[in-house]
């Protein structure tokens, strides 16, 4: 049974072209996935417990442009499309959730190939639980991956790497803030009441600033919530991954992901 929202939540539970929570495999992976529990605290944690670990994380060959039935058909996505599964799973149940949009330093991804001296474009959920918002991309890693990653950070003396922080965390209790990626201060203390929503309209501009270390600040952006990643590359100018969204280099961008999927492994594995 669907849990009860409040009428203003109408566009947080409503479907998106990416976000297609009401697709038919969506919604009966999100009812199977409930099956059984209590009260929205526990749909909610139960949904983002297969989120985390039953979509390993990994880099898609359509980045993060996908759908969140693509996504779940795929079985595998790195942070924005793995919120924008989480997402739908969660309206597909009646509990409001959206996508709010940052940069992040690609220091975080470090030892995988990928660029990691930019900001990039990072995707984090908020969830409507408790009469309030809770934001989270602890999802973003499977457990296993963590673990390796987290045990990696230590030996080198990494700040971050290899897909996380070494201050982040993998897991959610369903009452606070829960973050793996995205650690920066000052998000534990903006609004988050009922009708709070950090919209930005207009163009959204990303500095896409070069020569960024993994000491460098965690985000120089903050985007605001958006209606899904269609909304996003429509209004941003300057990012960084515009190119890798491009059809036309889907095809070069297949190699480059698939060595990268192949180091993420590798780590998951506990192999050097």
């Amino acid at each position: 049974m669907a849990a009860t929202a409040p009428a203003d939540m109408a566009e947080w539970l409503a479907p998106t072209r990416l976000i297609d929570s009401d697709h038919p495999k969506v919604v009966e992976r999100a009812h199977d996935i409930i099956d059984g529990a209590g009260d929205e605290v526990q749909r909610a944690l139960l949904i983002y417990f297969f989120v985390r670990d039953a979509i390993k994380f990994g880099v898609p060959v359509k980045l993060d442009m996908l759908k969140a039935s693509e996504v779940l058909a795929l079985g595998y996505a790195c942070a924005t499309p793995k919120t924008t599964l989480f997402v739908a799973l969660l309206r597909a149940v009646g509990i409001p959730a959206r996508m709010h949009m940052v940069s992040i330093n690609m220091a975080v991804n470090a030892g995988f190939g990928m660029p990691a001296n930019v900001y990039g474009d990072h995707a984090y959920a908020e969830v409507f639980l408790h009469g309030c918002w809770f934001k989270l991309d602890s999802y973003a890693v499977d457990a296993p991956l963590f673990a390796a990653a987290r045990a990696r950070l230590k030996a080198l003396g990494w700040r971050q790497g290899y897909g996380i922080h070494r201050r982040g965390i993998n897991e959610w209790d369903g009452m606070s803030d829960s973050f793996c990626q995205y650690l920066v201060r000052g998000t534990e203390t903006t609004p988050r009441g009922p009708r709070d929503v950090l919209r930005i309209e207009g163009p959204l501009k990303h500095a896409a600033t070069a020569g960024v270390t993994r000491d460098s600040p965690q985000s120089d952006a903050d985007f605001g919530v958006v209606k899904d990643m269609e909304d996003f590359k429509t209004r941003v100018v300057g990012s960084p991954f515009a190119k890798l969204r491009a059809p036309q280099f889907r095809l070069p961008f297949f190699f480059s992901s698939a060595v990268c999927n192949m180091r993420i492994a590798a780590v998951r594995a506990g192999k050097n």
